[in-house]
């Protein structure tokens, strides 16, 4: 009796077997495509973040060009005393 059980059980399993596999290939690809398009997502962001970053660079050139005024106008005004003198 314990071999027949046995024999069932074993036969269960490799009936049971192939659908098993089935189900873990098909999660496994369905993992993967999630993966991919968060992977393309993200690559979307970084992107815009890089694009954002440039125009912040572009728009901090005003800050540049107004010290460089002052900076030009107070060597200038230390030129026009030192002449003064």
């Amino acid at each position: 009796m314990a071999n027949e059980t046995i024999i069932e059980r074993v036969t269960a399993l490799e009936l049971t077997l192939p659908s098993l596999c089935k189900d873990i290939t098909e999660i496994k690809n369905n993992h993967l495509h999630t993966i991919e398009a968060d992977i393309k997502t993200l690559s979307k962001c970084m992107g815009s973040m890089k694009r954002d970053s440039i125009e912040v660079k572009t728009d901090v050139a005003w800050l540049k060009r107004f010290f460089w005024i002052i900076a030009t106008t107070s060597v200038g005004g230390l030129i026009a005393q030192l002449l003064n003198l």
